[in-house]
């Protein structure tokens, strides 16, 4: 099995609340860097290498971070990664209004050049699957100041309408390709042997 990893240096978080960038600037809210993320799955894409080790990349949010993936497999490297739907659909620009906290999480929501090159890597196959990261809060936790409400938000119940909308309907995935990035190669990659095959008869 992978070593399964959410890839963070807490010394670049430093209390951040969302992506770093104008939007946060703007907002007045602590950011978290891209490189917070990236320069981990460098780090762990090179012990890989070094060590010849298996590891899977969780919830990839960043142009940097797909980057590191793609060089890693290019080199032979044995990694896996994976996009989450909200991280296909929304950008830091979604971050707004009174319900701004239901849009808060880990990795955070990020800007537009990195959402299209998590959905040209998903389709080019540089991210083998989609996951949920599904996290949900009660309303309590999510009803404060957006800098201090809780991390996370729906996926299981969205995930496969979220990925219809951006994926399917556009034309970017074909039914088959939504069933091997949620199902088949999730799977294989857990060494789920006996899921995520095709229906049969019988």
């Amino acid at each position: 099995l992978p070593l399964a990893l959410h890839e963070e240096d807490p010394r670049l978080v430093q209390g951040g609340a969302m992506h770093e960038g104008p939007v946060a600037a703007r907002l007045g809210i602590t950011g978290i860097p891209s490189e917070s993320e990236s320069v981990m799955v460098g780090r762990d894409v090179a012990l890989a290498r070094l060590e010849g080790g298996r590891i899977h990349v969780c919830h990839v949010s960043t142009v940097e971070s797909v980057d590191e993936v793609r060089r890693g497999k290019q080199q032979g490297v044995a990694v896996t990664a994976e996009v989450s739907p909200h991280h296909l659909l929304l950008v830091d620009e979604d971050v707004s209004g009174m319900d701004a906290a239901t849009r808060k999480m880990n990795p955070p929501l990020r800007g537009t050049d990195d959402r299209d090159a998590l959905l040209e890597a998903l389709i080019d196959g540089t991210l083998d699957c989609i996951a949920t990261d599904h996290a949900p809060h009660a309303l309590d936790d999510k009803q404060h100041d957006f800098q201090v409400a809780a991390f996370g938000m729906l996926g299981l119940e969205t995930a496969l309408s979220v990925v219809t909308e951006v994926m399917v309907r556009p034309g970017l995935m074909s039914w088959a390709d939504v069933a091997q990035a949620m199902s088949v190669r999730p799977a294989r990659i857990a060494g789920l042997g006996q899921h995520g095959r095709p229906l049969a008869a019988g």
